[in-house]
């Protein structure tokens, strides 16, 4: 009589991954994505690996002789940068020269190993420095920004408008900063002439200095009238009678 053939079993070989977006292959054949199975002979030996983006890769080899699961949790290959800036927040925050934001700061996942993080702001000078970032750990970043500015405060007159480099202030009174280097005080008020100053700011010292007033600007205005001998008022001054010649008006 002729044997018949011993008919094989067959069982499933199941892989799963942590995180659900990793790539699993079997026996170097990528299958499907966080969980894959295959339908193998009984005593066969198979391979696996799972493959993920930031995440340290998983390989081994598995020998089935009935169904089979193997669950993985992939080790981080990265980590976060939590990013402030001193003596002020605000900051536009750079990393590895794409901008993030304003500080403070938490970047998304970066990938395990240095990177370059640039901080910018209005009056201050650019920052720039190398953070080391460690598989599943958030690094600090304080960086300490240098101030480009001088600090400023002018008096005048009350009624009189300042204007510093040509752009209003204020009016009285400004407290500000300022870069450092030349800039063109004005007092400004109608029908005066602007009184003007023209001062160096130097980094490091605070700078308090008032305006001369703007002095006023006369004419003169002559009056005549038909009759004469005429009462003559201007802004309910009376200036006698016409004709007359008023000067500095």
């Amino acid at each position: 009589p002729v044997p018949e053939p011993v008919q094989q079993k067959k069982y499933h070989l199941v892989v799963s991954a942590d995180p659900s977006d990793a790539t699993i292959y079997i026996d170097d054949e990528p299958l499907d994505i966080g969980q894959a199975s295959k339908l193998v002979t009984e005593g066969t030996t198979h391979t696996y690996k799972i493959e993920c983006n930031l995440y340290y890769a998983e390989t081994g080899i598995v020998t089935v002789t009935e169904k089979t699961v193997i669950e993985k949790t992939l080790r981080p290959n990265f980590g976060y940068i939590n990013i402030t800036t001193a003596p002020e927040q605000g900051a536009k925050v750079f990393v590895n020269g794409e901008y993030l934001g304003v500080s403070p700061i938490t970047t998304d996942k970066l990938k395990s190993g240095t990177h370059t993080v640039r901080v910018m702001k209005d009056m201050f000078k650019m920052k720039e420095e190398v953070f080391t970032v460690n598989d599943g750990k958030t690094t600090d970043a304080i960086l300490n920004m240098a101030a480009n500015f001088v600090n400023v405060t002018i008096n005048i007159d009350t009624d009189s408008d300042i204007y510093v480099d040509d752009e209003y202030k204020g009016t009285g009174k400004w407290t500000g900063r300022l870069s450092e280097g030349g800039h063109i005080f004005e007092a400004r008020k109608t029908s005066h002439k602007t009184s003007r100053a023209t001062v160096d700011l130097v980094l490091g010292e605070a700078k308090t200095f008032t305006i001369d007033a703007p002095k006023p600007i006369y004419g003169s205005l002559e009056v005549n009238s038909t009759p004469m001998n005429a009462t003559i008022y201007i802004d309910g001054k009376c200036y006698g009678e016409t004709p007359n010649y008023i000067n500095e008006m």
